[in-house]
């Protein structure tokens, strides 16, 4: 009787060490995840909103208030056609404007001409914690292609020359209305 009451303790030891050692294998990678720099490598992409031209621009027209409308392509592609109520924010000025956005009570909808840039720009934002954001699918050129308006020039607001334009206050107030070139 001795016996087997040694060899259960035995298998509880082993059982309590096994546990232990396993724990302390998931404890020790979590830190080295949060503690070393393996916490800046994506391991899983980020997931993209993404929204059809015309399921955006159906929406979008019906409660303009709810959304910010970015055309992050350069100011000539901007002044050559833009989508009505898209605001122009060039993609190199989206880290100084980042702050004016807002990161609820909105959503941000990102367009450029096909989806690289505003993949870039989604990407972007979502990094800094944004997450009121969506993609317009296929950029200008599915907008086009789907036969919704264009609007051609641009009211002489900028980005890089008129940062009070983009105050909180302003920014909030444009929704919906093309103020950028």
């Amino acid at each position: 009787m001795r016996n087997l009451f040694i060899k259960r303790k035995r298998k509880t030891k082993i059982a309590f060490v096994a546990t232990a050692v396993f724990c302390s294998g998931i404890v020790l990678g979590v830190l080295l995840v949060l503690l070393t720099p393996m916490r800046f490598f994506d391991l899983v992409d980020p997931q993209i909103n993404e929204i059809s031209p015309v399921s955006f621009y159906n929406t979008f027209t019906r409660n303009t208030d709810s959304y910010i409308f970015i055309d992050v392509r350069t100011k000539e592609d901007y002044v050559n056609g833009h989508a009505p109520g898209a605001i122009n924010m060039p993609l190199e000025t989206l880290y100084t404007q980042r702050h004016f956005l807002p990161k609820t009570g909105k959503t941000i909808a990102i367009i450029c001409n096909r989806e690289q840039a505003s993949g870039v720009a989604f990407s972007y934002l979502q990094h800094f914690g944004f997450y009121n954001i969506e993609r317009v699918t296929g950029g200008m050129d599915a907008w086009k292609a789907a036969g919704l308006p264009v609007v051609m020039g641009a009211l002489p607001y900028t980005a890089t020359t008129t940062p009070s334009a983009f105050a909180p206050q302003t920014l909030l107030g444009y929704a919906g209305r093309s103020v950028c070139a």
